[in-house]
């Protein structure tokens, strides 16, 4: 398993922070004092400091087009709906692929046995699963990709291993070693974040220490 991050990539989490505080600031707030009226003026103290020191909230749609995903520009909170991207995948996630099984129709996979073949199926069986971060409401949802080809995640997501059925992949690009992309050129983080039904700050968020992150310059 390999995930490539830019440096950059951390500045969506403190776009998530001004987010969240200002939501919190904004939110009806009882006559009397207490707690929700403290909580919502230390919000409002964070939003203002934090807007200070990295710029108008413009800037942070850019930010967040730039450095979480390439394709947020699809995102009303950017302001940037109608415009296209133009911005480079800065963000990846693969795990190699450990052996590779074929099963017959209708034999299961994974516990609970939720995946039944409706054919003749190719398996792959690769290094990764939720104690990595992958999370487990991607059973039967989410998607990897081989050379390209997209293949869906067959069964539960366990938790140092993930299936999936990787039948429509020609032969001689599933072999063992090879890698399976989760998130990167061919699935984006909004894709990945859509399935899990989260935000993509927290596919990359939940990544665990056990996967190796590799930073590069984009210079």
């Amino acid at each position: 398993m390999h995930s490539a991050l830019s440096h950059e990539a951390q500045k969506a989490i403190l776009d998530d922070r001004l987010r969240r505080a200002s939501r919190l600031a904004t939110a009806p707030v009882p006559h009397r004092r207490g707690p929700r009226t403290r909580r919502a003026v230390v919000a409002v103290v964070l939003a203002l400091v934090t807007w200070m020191l990295i710029g108008t909230p413009s800037a942070l749609a850019a930010g967040k087009t730039l450095y979480v995903s390439s394709s947020a520009s699809a995102d009303p909170a950017c302001g940037l709906a109608s415009q296209s991207n133009p911005f480079a995948t800065v963000a990846l996630l693969h795990g190699r692929i450990l052996q590779l099984r074929q099963i017959d129709e209708g034999e299961s996979v994974g516990y609970g046995a939720t995946f039944h073949a409706a054919r003749p199926t190719v398996l792959a069986v690769a290094g990764l699963g939720y104690t990595d971060g992958l999370m487990r409401v991607l059973a039967g949802r989410g998607l990897g990709a081989i050379g390209g080809v997209r293949v869906p995640i067959a069964g539960r997501v366990s938790m140092d291993l993930i299936t999936l059925d990787v039948t429509d992949v020609p032969e001689g690009k599933r072999r063992v070693g090879d890698l399976i992309e989760f998130f990167g050129d061919t699935i984006t983080l909004d894709e990945i974040a859509a399935a899990a039904g989260t935000a993509p700050y927290e596919i990359l968020t939940a990544m665990s220490r056990r996967v190796p992150h590799a930073y590069e310059d984009g210079a």
